[in-house]
């Protein structure tokens, strides 16, 4: 289990220094587009290099490349938060993308060759937690420390990430018992359900980054230009993420919200509703507590496309185009919404319709595309 503190680390180190950077770029007077370049630039480069993972990474080589990404990833961050310069901030900002796609593809990799018989449900939700609890301490931790400097941020991501390198190295992975082995979750619903699901996951992860990366993105932006404190810009951000993860551990207790177009459309239709919401009075207040609220839906997104990609098919492959989508749909919510925000009036008001807006589309397809829920057992 001491493994599962990676995934966290990482999007500890990650979030830290993405909602310190782009803080910071709203303090400094970045342009919108200059903001929504500096988020779409991770994404660019994470789905780029999610593809060439999924392609090359196999159980047998995932483990080497953990601690590689790990300490690639903590110096770019450190690097970033000294960084003041649009062009070299943009570039460390990439080199940060590449370094987690590295390290997320590996490790689910890693996570589902290692995952015993019948195991893959709480794997995937033990991993949906620790790194929902990496991002929501990440948040946190820049809202907290951000008054007190660049050198104290970046003395905490050194820590972190040393730490978590040292853990890598000093791990031996266990090798898959056969070449070519893929363990499955038995008992549940029949291979053709499975197959044809992976394609819903695939929908359900595009969608929720798509509203999320532009509410994590412009947030601590409209935040700063408003004289709000890191701390409480930050606040509903990290009650989304928490719940999230606490959400994505329940599931495997509830195989009857698997595989089933019903709780889908209950969660994803109520989380629209409170999103429509909270875009009528996009208070700070009713931020935490409609985005904590909207974490049960976001951990349900999180964790289904985790495990119906690697429960069925091609699932090394599954898994990078699960990943190239988590690049992807950051790209397209983050600009979908910065062309909205252009000479807005109001433009927490119009993040939160765009981002309601996308999901109802997206619950629409949904339906039409999934199949019949199986018989029960």
């Amino acid at each position: 289990m001491t493994l599962y503190l990676c995934p966290a680390l990482v999007d500890w180190l990650l979030f830290l220094t993405c909602f310190a950077v782009l803080y910071a770029a709203g303090a400094r007077g970045f342009s919108t587009a200059q903001c929504a370049w500096l988020g779409a630039l991770l994404q660019l480069a994470y789905l780029s290099a999610s593809l060439g993972a999924g392609r090359r990474l196999t159980p047998h080589n995932a483990g080497r490349w953990l601690p590689v990404s790990a300490a690639l990833g903590t110096g770019a961050c450190a690097a970033a938060l000294l960084v003041r310069a649009f062009a070299p901030l943009a570039a460390l900002i990439a080199l940060i993308g590449a370094a987690a796609a590295l390290f997320f593809n590996a490790f689910q990799i890693h996570l589902r060759a290692a995952a015993p018989p019948a195991g893959l449900g709480r794997a995937a939700g033990a991993y949906t937690l620790a790194w929902c609890l990496g991002t929501g301490a990440g948040f946190l931790s820049a809202g907290s420390c951000y008054r007190l400097g660049p050198a104290v941020l970046v003395a905490l991501v050194l820590a972190g990430g040393g730490a978590m390198t040292a853990l890598l190295l000093a791990w031996r992975p266990q090798a898959p018992a056969a070449a070519g082995a893929e363990p499955d979750e038995a008992g549940h619903v029949a291979p053709d359900i499975r197959r044809r699901y992976v394609g819903v996951g695939w929908l359900l992860i595009f969608t929720v980054v798509f509203v999320l990366r532009p509410v994590q993105t412009f947030l601590p932006v409209f935040g700063a230009r408003a004289g709000v404190s890191p701390l409480l810009t930050t606040l509903p951000l990290f009650l989304n993420i928490v719940v999230s993860g606490l959400a994505a551990r329940a599931l495997p207790d509830r195989w009857t919200w698997l595989y089933r177009r019903g709780p889908a459309c209950a969660l994803q239709g109520a989380t629209a509703l409170l999103l429509l919401g909270l875009s009528r009075r996009p208070t700070p207040a009713a931020a935490a507590v409609a985005l904590a609220l909207a974490g049960v839906w976001c951990g349900y997104a999180y964790f289904c496309a985790v495990y119906y990609s690697s429960n069925a098919g091609r699932r090394s492959w599954n898994i990078g185009v699960n990943e190239f989508l988590v690049g992807a749909a950051s790209l397209a919510g983050i600009f979908t919404v910065e062309r909205f925000l252009t000479g807005a009036a109001q433009p927490a008001a119009v993040l939160y319709t765009v981002c309601a807006a996308a999901l109802g589309l997206s619950l629409l397809l949904q339906f039409l595309i999934a199949p019949r829920p199986p018989a029960a057992r």
